[in-house]
């Protein structure tokens, strides 16, 4: 990494050992001026600028930001801990090499603030500069840090640093800004998430929820102002403030009681802008010392919160030490729902639904769809039926008790429009429901047939679909109903945006027209079932580069695209894993795209971030006994801004006419990845067809293209 940065830091006492890193990252060793000496440069964009911090902190951090947004590279040489130096510059490629004894920073109250600089820069916002002789030319800001920090006290504030006293009072600290030395983060967490947060000309509110496993604990608000560090206040969230500035405190409090059991124990907290789960932190308790650490993030820099509203639940689902996975739901009307599933219950949660759909396409070997990919009408409600009673049981075990079920569909009936669902999908969670085939209105023997059934089933257009059940003031029958709007996928949009840490979760694919496509198929599938999709990618790229084996996939995605898209067979590999199977053309594993990101030539997609279509059989199976998945691995490991993959088999003409069909919607529709996908699910329900339902989104609902 060291020939990719954009800022360094060599730390250490002076001597040889320092001298040599500064050369080793390309500038004379020596002695080095202050970075307090530096005004505006000259120097080519780009340039090397090397600079001692040392003394005046605040200002030697608005030195290298002014360096920075004019494009130089700065090599700072300290005696400072690197880690809290970079922190305040994590949008910029980095690296650090530490070659002795270093110091801890001193803290500041606040993120550094730009100030005016001599030699005619004038501060435009915040880290942001031009200069006159540049014709008005604004430069990239400098984004402002502000990390979670989360402590732990005893019941009189005092800072906790061994086990709590059994069955005592004691408080979970967390607050939003400069990070603090008492913080029991690691220095490399992510960056709070601000800047992804809806616009507001004051700031937002935050839930700050604690818990253990499913039960909730207490929970807390805290105010995060458009700048500057959050605050807990005694104000009513949502109303203006009324406090003065000595009611205010970096710090909420979350008071709990210690467990009276002395064991390591894990708890939750998670911060939350309405429905939407924005980081989730796992706290260790009654270990050698109390430690934290970030399990799922939306993004690292949170540039762009604002697309994140309007969602009506999210669903943070985890794992326990004891093997168990549990389920948290927020709601954006306050509706808090939570179970426990073991691995087995997890596991078999996912094979039933995905062997119910199998059946409704395939007996043996032979499709049970015509040539349109229909059903007749008696077929099509047998498929459903059976449908709706598995993934009702499905929505039992994952919500056993009735009153958190009322409560959860009352959360997705909030608000306009199709219900909107986050899952937050914590680091190491390998409980992944299909989520699309869960059917959330009860339903019984003798179950009332809700007309939407027919409305919008074999013989209908297939468009212009109602946002709810137009008949759902009829669904509250004696033996249950069923409706095609109890599926979630079909009643609702659905996303499970993978946590990355290093990562933007993206919205868009790439930001310049025209976008482009890389395409990798098996040619051994039919043609003609080619052909159809040939002419869908068209629309997107005709210059779309095609490959058939492996190493010229590599090869063409070295610089990026706007959609991936994979046509092969997927096939079960020892473990429990899937592998893309292009015949002749190789195999291509999770662990594959790991070295694609690890080894010359890298890929690390940072310009351009396709959206990974993998139209293959069971490409997104995930089971608590997985280790590696496609998802995780193209977005985690390359910068992939998401993944669309099959639940189950698909049959090649039908997988096919499905993605044909997506790729043209999102396309010339400009939606999201999400509504795309959704429109396709009832424009197949038009034909008799449920089989919508078998591709899961990993993305953003709202991803789109350029």
């Amino acid at each position: 990494m060291e020939d990719e940065w954009q800022i360094a830091v060599v730390a250490g006492p002076p001597g040889a050992a320092r001298d040599a890193a500064i050369r080793r990252l390309g500038a004379p060793g020596g002695d080095v001026r202050p970075l307090e000496v530096y005004g505006y440069l000259t120097a080519p964009t780009g340039s090397l600028v090397v600079g001692e911090l040392s003394g005046d902190l605040a200002d030697g951090y608005s030195k290298v930001s002014m360096l920075l947004s004019l494009g130089h590279r700065v090599l700072i040489v300290t005696e400072f801990d690197p880690g809290r130096l970079l922190s305040r510059f994590r949008g910029w490629p980095a690296t650090a090499v530490v070659v002795g004894p270093v110091h801890t920073a001193p803290v500041l109250g606040g993120p550094v603030q730009a100030s005016p600089i001599d030699d005619g820069l004038e501060a435009i916002g915040e880290g942001t500069y031009y200069d006159d002789g540049w014709a008005g030319r604004r430069n990239t800001p400098i984004p402002v840090v502000r990390v979670a920090s989360i402590a732990v006290a005893d019941g009189a504030g005092r800072t906790v640093t061994g086990s709590l006293a059994p069955g005592l009072p004691f408080l979970v600290r967390v607050g939003i800004g400069d990070r603090r030395v008492e913080s029991i983060l690691p220095l490399d967490s992510p960056i709070f998430p601000s800047s992804l947060l809806p616009p507001d000309s004051a700031g937002w509110w935050l839930r700050a929820v604690l818990s253990r496993g499913v039960d909730t604990i207490t929970e807390g608000a805290l105010f995060l102002p458009r700048t500057g560090e959050g605050f807990s206040c005694p104000c009513t969230p949502g109303d203006p403030h009324l406090c003065t500035q000595g009611d205010r405190s970096f710090w909420l409090d979350l008071a709990a009681v210690a467990p009276r059991r002395p064991e390591p124990q894990q708890w939750q907290l998670a911060l939350l802008h309405g429905a939407t789960t924005v980081q989730i932190f796992e706290i260790t308790l009654n270990g050698p010392a109390p430690a934290a650490r970030a399990i799922y993030t939306l993004t690292k820099e949170f540039d762009d919160l604002g697309r994140f509203g309007g969602r009506n639940v999210s669903i943070q689902e985890g794992s326990l030490r004891d093997g168990r996975h549990y389920l948290l739901v927020n709601g954006s009307d306050g509706a808090r729902v939570g179970s426990v599933l073991t691995d087995d219950q997890a596991g078999n949660a996912a094979r039933l639904l995905r062997s119910t759909l199998f059946d409704r396409q395939l007996a043996g070997n032979s499709t049970l769809y015509d040539r349109q990919f229909g059903k007749s009408r008696d077929d099509y409600l047998t498929d459903l039926w059976e449908m709706a009673r598995v993934g009702w049981t499905v929505h039992l075990g994952l919500f056993p008790d009735a009153t958190d079920r009322d409560a959860l569909r009352e959360a997705l009936t909030h608000g306009d429009g199709p219900g909107r669902i986050q899952v937050a999908l914590a680091e190491g969670s390998r409980a992944a429901v299909p989520w699309q085939l869960v059917y959330g209105l009860p339903i019984a023997d003798r179950a009332y047939v809700c007309p939407s059934v027919d409305e919008f089933g074999p013989g209908s257009s297939g468009t212009g679909i109602p946002d709810r059940c137009p008949h759902a003031d009829k669904h509250d029958q004696p033996n249950g109903v069923l409706c095609p709007y109890g599926f979630w996928g079909l009643a609702h949009i659905l996303e499970v945006p993978p946590s990355s840490a290093r990562m933007t979760l993206a919205e868009a694919t790439g930001e310049s027209r025209p976008p482009t496509v890389v395409a990798a198929r098996n040619d051994t599938l039919p043609g003609a079932d080619w052909a159809a999709q040939r002419a869908a990618l068209d629309l997107i790229d005709r210059a779309c580069v095609v490959t058939t084996d492996t190493k010229s996939l590599r090869a063409a995605l070295i610089a990026g695209a706007d959609l991936l898209y994979l046509y092969c067979h997927g096939r079960e590999v020892t473990g429990g894993g899937v592998a893309l199977d292009f015949g002749k053309g190789g195999v291509l594993l999770p662990e594959d795209v790991g070295v694609w990101a690890d080894v010359a030539p890298r890929i690390r997609w940072a310009q351009r971030r396709p959206l990974v279509v993998l139209n293959g059989c069971f490409t997104g199976v995930r089971l608590p006994e997985t280790l590696a998945d496609f998802a995780s691995a193209f977005v985690q490991s390359t910068g992939a801004a998401g993944v669309l993959a099959t639940e189950v088999v698909m049959e090649s003409g039908l997988a096919a006419h499905v993605m044909s069909a997506f790729v043209t919607a999102w396309h010339t529709d400009r939606r999201g990845v999400g509504p795309a996908i959704r429109d396709v699910r009832w424009q197949l329900l038009a034909r008799g067809n449920v089989m919508g339902l078998a591709y899961s989104p990993y993305c953003d609902a709202d991803l789109r293209l350029p």
